[in-house]
């Protein structure tokens, strides 16, 4: 084998080895179990509470486990009376306002909390974080109105604040509105109106080895549904290790380089 034929073979070798850390590097796992809420004790739409594999809830919170198809139809099909000075009337509570879908673009179940009433965090605790490292999350997540047969029910807004240990950050501010109007003529002139699936991201950087990933609904009107789906925190690639790579190559190519050269 000649020396310019050692040399290349070197170079190939040497840039296999840099793809192949590239690729170990960029492809970052999951830290988050169950990110989509597919593991359930639940056989069909119900209590979030402790029912969902790897994440917690308190017990007799607002937040919903909702199964694709299904929606909120088995959890709050109920009547209800409601008493103010000069009324008394009964309501029932039957499903959500607005053209909220029936999947979330992670497909499958997925959650849904009252902002505004009885809300409680979901969390989980995350293992395997590095000091001193920045992780990236991300999320799906929609706003709707739950409908309880008031007229109108207005304007709604819902976001999720999200906590990674002492880590605080808040989700997109989104708005919906439950409110169907008719003309005088019967004619629908204006009709309820949803928030769809948006994906969030946001960065943390942690400060322990293991921290409590945690989402708690936050919301205003009557009543803001906040959806959640396709949780993913993944470690963010260092800076340093592109450079440590560059440089790497660099060396070893002016390494093989000076080798040729002396054997020339």
């Amino acid at each position: 084998m000649s020396r310019k034929t050692g040399f290349s073979k070197s170079i190939i070798c040497g840039f296999s080895c840099v793809f192949l850390t590239a690729i170990s590097l960029s492809a970052q796992a999951n830290l988050v179990s169950n990110g989509s809420f597919e593991t359930t004790s639940l056989a069909t739409t119900g209590a979030f509470g402790s029912n969902v594999a790897s994440w917690s809830n308190a017990s007799g919170s607002s937040e919903a486990l909702i199964f694709p198809g299904v929606g909120l139809q088995p959890l709050y099909s109920y009547s209800y009376a409601v008493y103010q000075p000069g009324l008394s009337a009964t309501y029932t509570t039957y499903g959500l306002l607005g053209p909220f879908p029936t999947t979330s673009p992670d497909g499958g179940k997925y959650v849904l909390s009252d902002g505004d009433y009885l809300n409680q965090p979901i969390s989980q605790t995350i293992s395997g974080l590095t000091i001193g490292n920045f992780y990236q999350l991300s999320f799906y997540q929609a706003l709707a109105q739950l409908d309880e047969n008031l007229t109108p029910q207005g304007l709604v807004t819902g976001y999720w604040q999200v906590s990674l240990g002492a880590a605080t950050q808040n989700s997109q501010l989104q708005k919906a509105d439950g409110t169907t109007v008719v003309d005088s003529f019967g004619n629908l002139v204006q009709s309820a109106t949803i928030s769809p699936w948006t994906l969030q991201t946001m960065t943390f950087q942690a400060s322990a080895a293991t921290e409590v990933l945690s989402f708690l609904s936050v919301g205003t009107g009557l009543p803001p549904m906040i959806g959640l789906d396709g949780v993913s925190l993944e470690a963010v690639p260092l800076p340093a290790a592109s450079w440590l790579l560059g440089s790497g190559l660099l060396g070893m190519i002016t390494a093989g380089a000076r080798r040729h050269r002396a054997k020339a």
